[in-house]
């Protein structure tokens, strides 16, 4: 985190502006938050993080590593002794603003400088039905053309790695609120053997895992996560994450398939293929067994109404689940037929020995990623039928 062009890269507190003036950035504002510590002895907070789902953000690794041990995105635990929460920006209107706290970690990127975290109910919910919540990753590398209009929306702390003056030149005295801070990008390069996109807007600790977004679409190009004074800021780009199909799948939300993503699609049967015949077995285990064939129907038809059906966005109905189990799915048939069939394997599938109710963990994940759509309330009943795992 850096301070790179004090001359002419201004830098103001959102509050300072009205949403309104904000232009494509005002829906981003909303889903951006503090990651505060309640009760760690020394760190109130440790940077900033952005919604990707009502319920789940995105973060610099090295911060998460604060609050949590382990690797990956198995095995994941949160450190005891004090409590993490996201939080909004209290100059935000009521409707909009949220204090959640931090559930689980989903992964945190063995590669890349980014981390995927889950909120559970707070004190201060989203109260607003109407609220833009979650951004979307850029994921196409042409949206990261040089010269691009930027701008990285993250919370400024005082940097001693920054010279007095200059930081008073950008910040002023006021610090521990959101902060607009643009620039332009300066292009794709290299950072400790790790792909960065590096940009020039000025920016303090605090910034770290915030958002880098375009000013023009709206689109988050990248995570911020380093720089070095008066040389260059980085960030992780949008498009290789786009790449990886495990982050995907914990749910982060891009705005198209990177081309090669057809040769995948391609290797599919056609739409118009006959889908196999969905059979019963001979007898079901009534412990097992939660839905009968029309409620299987009925909810093929609400994952389909959410967007499920489509090919590209079924892996978010495994989010969480186990991969092993998850390998043993159908594949065969067109996206609808794929579904009714996995939905059918799943109805016959018991506990886990981890524990997991598959067809539960489903339902969750698209509940909690059909929403605001008015089908996930629907999604809701069914899955409150099925018992805890």
């Amino acid at each position: 985190m850096a301070i790179i062009r004090p001359w002419d890269r201004p830098a103001f507190p959102v509050r300072d502006a009205s949403l309104s003036e904000l232009g494509t950035i005002q829906g981003a504002v909303r889903s951006i938050g503090r990651i505060e510590l309640e009760g760690h002895p020394y760190l109130p907070w440790v940077g900033t993080g952005f919604l990707v789902s009502p319920r789940r953000f995105l973060l610099a690794r090295y911060a998460a590593e604060i609050f949590c041990e382990g690797k990956g995105d198995a095995g994941l635990t949160l450190k005891s002794g004090f409590k993490v929460f996201l939080s909004s920006p209290p100059e935000l209107s009521e409707t909009v603003r949220f204090r959640l706290p931090v559930t689980a970690v989903r992964f945190l990127h063995p590669f890349f400088q980014v981390a995927l975290c889950e909120l559970g109910a707070g004190d201060i919910e989203m109260n607003s039905e109407d609220a833009e919540v979650g951004l979307t990753l850029a994921a196409d590398e042409a949206a990261c053309a040089v010269g691009r209009k930027v701008a990285v929306l993250g919370f400024a702390a005082p940097d001693s790695r920054s010279v007095p003056e200059v930081q008073k030149k950008v910040y002023g005295d006021i610090f521990d609120v959101l902060y607009f801070q643009p620039g332009e990008l300066v292009g794709m390069t290299d950072r400790a053997r790790t792909p960065a996109l590096d940009h020039d807007c000025s920016t303090t600790g605090g910034s770290g895992g915030a958002p880098l977004i375009d000013l023009e679409s709206g689109l988050v190009l990248g995570l911020h996560y380093a720089g070095l004074f008066m040389a260059f800021n980085s960030a992780v780009p949008g498009p290789q994450l786009a790449r990886d199909r495990r982050v995907r799948a914990h749910g982060v939300i891009f705005s198209d398939d990177p081309p090669w993503m057809r040769d995948w699609i391609a290797q599919s049967k056609p739409e118009d293929a006959p889908p196999p015949p969905v059979t019963e077995p001979a007898e079901v285990d009534a412990e097992v067994r939660h839905f009968n064939q029309t409620n299987l129907y009925r909810l093929r038809d609400l994952l389909a109404d959410a967007g499920f059906a489509q090919e590209d966005r079924q892996y978010l109905l495994f989010v969480s689940m186990n991969q092993r189990y998850v390998s043993t799915l159908p594949t065969e048939g067109s996206p609808g037929a794929r579904l009714l069939n996995v939905l059918n394997t799943l109805n016959h599938t018991p506990i886990l020995t981890n524990g997991e109710l598959p067809f539960r963990t489903l339902l969750f994940n698209a509940v909690e990623n059909s929403k605001p759509l008015p089908v996930s309330a629907k999604l809701q009943k069914y899955l409150d039928q099925l018992p805890l795992a």
